[in-house]
């Protein structure tokens, strides 16, 4: 009696198939981990209507910034004038409009688009390139109690976003609002084959 008889057999034609498309799956992971490390800080910009919008810090790993500053600051002086901030935004920020600046804003459980920035800065601090941009956001609580999240993260995974910050700032906030921030994971909007889970952070914006 002949042993493993029953063993289905895979012709070798179906077994190259497979490890070819295996190896394009890791090969793909691979490829993606992150090359560019992000420090972000957050502010929520608040008037007498309610959210306006948010305010975002990026400070950028040093070699990152090394590109940066050795291409863009032109005549090396460490600080970046109107014009070479134009030409950053243009060349390393503008692209981003494509994949909402790589941040979610959550109304309700749905994505708010985020289409467009203003107020685009560039700076140096400690040899580090940082980026300032506002996204505007305007959200007037019609009840007590106003609730929607943020989260920044890029779902290529080429840019690894350090978010949320540890701490939260609010700008304009002396017209009566009670402003709360939790972090919270959100599975929902997992990346990366479903292998990263980003935390967002739930505000409630309160009338007091």
């Amino acid at each position: 009696m002949k042993k493993n008889a029953s063993r289905m057999k895979i012709p070798v034609g179906c077994w190259v198939v497979l490890f070819f498309f295996a190896g394009f799956l890791w090969g793909k992971q691979a490829l993606a981990h992150p090359h560019v490390f992000v420090q972000t800080a957050l502010e929520l910009e608040l008037d007498e209507k309610g959210v306006r919008g948010i305010w975002q810090r990026w400070a950028f790993d040093e070699y990152f910034s090394a590109w940066v500053i050795e291409d863009f600051d032109k005549n090396a002086d460490g600080v970046f004038c109107e014009k070479e901030v134009q030409t950053v935004y243009e060349e390393t920020f503008q692209n981003l409009e494509n994949f909402g600046f790589f941040t979610t804003i959550l109304k309700d459980g749905k994505k708010v688009p985020v289409k467009r920035i203003e107020h685009f800065s560039v700076e140096i601090e400690e040899g580090h390139a940082v980026y300032s941009f506002f996204i505007p956001f305007v959200l007037s609580p019609e009840e007590e109690t106003a609730t929607f999240h943020v989260a920044v993260y890029d779902e290529s995974f080429y840019c690894h976003l350090f978010f949320p910050p540890q701490n939260v700032g609010i700008r304009k906030n002396g017209h009566g609002w009670k402003v709360v921030s939790v972090p919270e994971e959100r599975p929902d909007l997992a990346y990366y084959y479903g292998f990263m889970t980003p935390v967002a952070l739930r505000f409630e914006v309160e009338i007091q």
